[in-house]
C-alpha cells in the first residue's frame, strides 16, 4: 500500500472547513493538498491516485481531487484520499456532516464514493465506512453525508474508490469544493 502524507497538522481542522484545491500543487507525485494524506493499493511505479489535478472538469476554478480507475492490473483497487483530523474534542463527528461536488469523466460512467472515517491517516485498517453516493454522468453533482449516526472515536474523514471486479474499462472521477461543517437542522431556511 503507497502512502503519501502531506504536512497534516495536530490541532485538526477548523470547521466550517472547505477545501477547492486552487492553491495546492498539481501533478501525480506532489499533488494532495498540504494536511491531506493517499494511499492506494497500486502494484505499478506510476500511480498515484488519487491526485490534484488541473482542467476544466473542476465544478470552481480549475483544480481538483482526481480518481484514476483502470482495469489495467497495476493499477490501484482501493484509493483513499483522508482528509486532515477534525478536532473531536470540540467538534464530535456525529455533530458534521461533508458536502462536496463531483462527476465521473463520462456520460455514460457510473462509479461509487465511500466516505468513512479512520483514526489516523495512515491506517486504512481503520477505516469505518459511513455513507456511499453513486456518481454517474459527467455533470458535476453536489453530495451531502451526514455523520450523525456515527458513535465512534475516528476522526479523520476519507474518501474511497474501489475498482470493481468487472472493471472493464478505465474511468475518471473528479470531485471539489469539499466542505465539513456542523449538521444543519430540518429548520434551517437557507440551507445550499
Amino acid at each position: 500500500m503507497m502512502v503519501l502524507s502531506f504536512a497534516a497538522t495536530a490541532q485538526g481542522i477548523s470547521l466550517p472547513y472547505f477545501h477547492d484545491f486552487e492553491n495546492d500543487e498539481t501533478g501525480t507525485n506532489t499533488g494532495m493538498p498540504t494536511g491531506w494524506t493517499r494511499h492506494n493499493d497500486a502494484t505499478g511505479t506510476t500511480n498515484f491516485y488519487p491526485c490534484v489535478s488541473s482542467s476544466a472538469n473542476a465544478h470552481s476554478g480549475m483544480k481538483f481531487l482526481y480518481f484514476y480507475i483502470s482495469p489495467t492490473t497495476t493499477y490501484a483497487n482501493n484509493m483513499y484520499a483522508v482528509l486532515p483530523g477534525v478536532n473531536t474534542g470540540g467538534h464530535p463527528m456525529s455533530s458534521l456532516e461533508m458536502l462536496f461536488w463531483a462527476k465521473m469523466g463520462s456520460a455514460t460512467s457510473t462509479e461509487k464514493i465511500i466516505v468513512g472515517v479512520m483514526s489516523s491517516p495512515d491506517s486504512v485498517e481503520t477505516f469505518v465506512p459511513i455513507d456511499s453516493v453513486t456518481v454517474t454522468g459527467n455533470v458535476m453533482t453536489q453530495y451531502t453525508i451526514s455523520f450523525k449516526n456515527y458513535t465512534g472515536t475516528n476522526n479523520y474523514i476519507a474518501l474511497l474508490v474501489r475498482r470493481g471486479t468487472t472493471c472493464t474499462t478505465a474511468a475518471n472521477i473528479y470531485v471539489d469544493d469539499i466542505e465539513v461543517r456542523h449538521l444543519r437542522s430540518a429548520g434551517d431556511l437557507f440551507r445550499p
